[in-house]
């Protein structure tokens, strides 16, 4: 499988990849979705916005085949997600999945090396719970 990913800039939004991989129109060719990574053109993250997350995800289709779960915190995307304060619309995106049945991975990228960012453990440590309570 190849992917490709979204970028918050022109040329690589989701509909620009969305177009790219349909003039592809390969089963071996599909698209990452980075939740952290899209922009609208006045630079707003439409994943922080409700009914965005499934707008996106249907615009996806079947060309998605990864998701990647990415925070976005204080205007810019930041890493790990589901974290105190993160803007991502977190519950509307994991009920979309669970109703198109999603049959991708789902990456988990926590803060940068442990020397650096101290407090990785805790955020994955909690990653978790933060899961659990969404599904409530």
């Amino acid at each position: 499988m190849i992917t490709v990913e979204n970028f918050g800039r022109e040329g690589t939004t989701v509909e620009d990849r969305v177009a790219f991989l349909d003039r592809i129109d390969h089963p071996q060719v599909g698209m990452i979705l980075d939740v952290g990574h899209e922009r609208t053109a006045e630079g707003i993250n439409p994943i922080t916005i409700p009914g965005s997350p499934t707008t996106i995800l249907e615009t996806c289709g079947h060309r998605l085949k990864h998701l990647h779960l990415h925070g976005f915190k204080e205007g810019k995307d930041h890493h790990p997600p589901l974290v105190e304060g993160d803007q991502i619309q977190w519950r509307e995106l994991f009920e979309m999945i669970g109703r198109v049945d999603y049959p991708g991975l789902l990456n988990f990228e926590p803060r940068g090396l442990l020397d650096n960012h101290p407090d990785t453990l805790e955020y994955i440590q909690r990653a978790p719970q933060r899961l659990a309570a969404l599904a409530a």
